[in-house]
């Protein structure tokens, strides 16, 4: 969750977790999240399992800023 400005912001005290599970084409799988601040963003990571999005399309989604949602698409990027 350090990836997220805002919540490091809001959350000094609080460390969260928050992974992306994908397949050997980047497709998402399924996420995993431990946060106080995961029903901010649990309906994105929701459409991208639906939508059989892959790490490349997350990565072309402009997400508001600043919010915890950016969070999706920064670890997108973790998989260059």
């Amino acid at each position: 969750m350090a990836l997220s400005g805002k919540y490091v912001v809001v959350n000094s005290n609080y460390k969260g977790v928050c992974k992306m599970v994908i397949n050997d084409d980047g497709e998402v799988l399924g996420m995993q999240v431990v946060s106080n601040a995961s029903s901010e963003f649990i309906s994105y990571l929701s459409l991208v399992i639906q939508s059989h999005l892959t790490t490349k399309d997350i990565q072309k989604i402009v997400f508001a800023h600043p919010t915890v949602s950016e969070i999706i698409r920064e670890i997108a990027w973790m998989d260059v």
